[in-house]
């Protein structure tokens, strides 16, 4: 309970010692009387394996209907175990009437039969499911909300483009993972994790008006850190290992800049359950994060591209969309923006390392946190553009726009355009 954590490492190899664990204790049940034995009969904790699957079904539901309800802020403890105490109350009611029941053949005692149980199962279970049609149809009942809140709703699941484009190192020029103005000579990298994905849509306003192609080198879970592998990362070591050997192959022509982004913060969290080459601890995590950083910052000066880095945006509070919609549809406070202080205490870790680099091959670092200040909190939806981010990180569409007005081209060489370029944190 305690050593195992959650993240990409689990279900794993990890996964078979509870089990392995089960299978001991139920063959020490089974084999005579010893003081787990005794201990595990007593009737409080039979009663609670009695009811425990009922009570698996029913604590689910009942906690995500008042969660949703409550507009997916956190519960507060005394709702949780009332809530605890309700499903326990649930679960021996449907284990009494229910299970218990549906376990036997026939019931004597009222004479009815099993064909009789199927019947009304069957019955129940075809209701069930032309109600859950109907409602699918329309979509989760949309007729009850009005049209901005269906449309903040639907943030939770947009179309996120440039998604097939992961993985892929082969960049021609009308290829559709590349971006911005195809016909240009002119060319960037973008190269990063889903953050970056999320950036291709900015990236391809900037190019078309100032006339560059954009590549785009992107693989989820994946940071361009060269060298280091992530664990969860499907092949993040192989992928960018093949950046690095298709840089080294241009022959003739360079690219103009290559710009890194990422997630940032996770890769340095000893609880985000992402560990850089099997590191835990935040220390050691850092190390190699450097180091990674270091490698790439060395390759794309030898390709004979100007390094860029843009740091992590601020993000959003988390189901933001859902937090929105539902506080307009039940009248709830709307959701607060993330505190600068707490986001930026944060990003240090990031900004630290980073900032080590600022003389090394003219490398530049672009912190996009300040373009999305509000009083002493980030915005996460303005009234130009609305949502900026579809979920507690990502960039929506609205939110690439938005920072395509705010970035600094004039970093990238030759770029046609002049603009404020923000700097890195102190």
């Amino acid at each position: 309970l305690w050593w195992i954590k959650a993240g990409p490492a689990f279900p794993g190899w990890q996964a078979a010692l509870p089990v392995i664990a089960t299978a001991v204790l139920l063959h020490a049940g089974a084999s005579g009387s010893s003081w787990v034995q005794r201990l595990l009969s007593l009737k409080p904790l039979v009663f609670v394996g009695l009811i425990s699957y009922s009570l698996y079904l029913w604590h689910w539901p009942l906690f995500v209907m008042v969660r949703y309800r409550n507009g997916m802020e956190p519960l507060a403890p005394a709702v949780s175990f009332l809530l605890c105490g309700v499903a326990i109350l649930l679960a021996a009611a449907s284990y009494r009437w229910v299970e218990t029941p549906l376990r036997r053949k026939t019931s004597r005692a009222s004479g009815v039969s099993w064909r009789t149980v199927l019947a009304t199962a069957l019955s129940s279970t075809l209701a069930l499911a032309i109600g859950a049609h109907i409602v699918k149809i329309d979509h989760g009942r949309q007729s009850r909300f009005s049209k901005e809140i269906i449309k903040f709703d639907n943030y939770r699941n947009p179309v996120i483009p440039f998604v097939e484009c992961q993985g892929n190192v082969h960049f021609k020029r009308y290829d559709p993972c590349v971006v911005g103005d195809v016909n240009s000579d002119r060319r960037i990298l973008l190269w990063g994790d889903s953050y970056a994905m999320a950036w291709v849509p900015a990236f391809d306003v900037l190019g078309k008006i100032h006339s560059f192609a954009v590549d785009t080198a992107i693989l989820s879970s994946c940071p361009g850190l060269v060298g280091i592998d992530i664990s969860g990362g499907h092949g993040c070591k192989s992928f960018n290992e093949k950046i690095v050997e298709y840089l080294s192959g241009l022959q003739g022509h360079s690219y103009e800049a290559i710009v890194l982004i990422g997630s940032w913060g996770p890769y340095l969290d000893s609880a985000s359950g992402i560990f850089l080459d099997g590191q835990l601890d935040e220390q050691a995590k850092a190390s190699v994060f450097s180091m990674g950083l270091r490698n790439s910052i060395s390759i794309i000066a030898a390709s004979g591209a100007k390094p860029i880095i843009i740091g992590p945006t601020p993000g959003a509070p988390g189901d933001v969309p859902y937090r929105i919609a539902a506080a307009m549809a039940f009248n709830f406070k709307l959701p607060q923006g993330k505190s600068i202080r707490e986001v930026d205490a944060y990003d240090s870790r990031f900004w630290s390392i980073a900032n080590k680099f600022k003389s090394m091959q003219a490398l530049t670092l672009v912190d996009p946190s300040p373009w999305f200040i509000a009083g002493n909190e980030y915005l996460f939806k303005s009234e130009q553009d609305g949502l900026l981010y579809r979920d507690s990180g990502h960039l929506s569409l609205a939110g690439a726009n938005f920072v395509a007005r705010q970035f600094p081209v004039n970093i990238i060489p030759n770029a046609m355009s002049i603009t404020t370029q923000h700097g890195p944190k102190p």
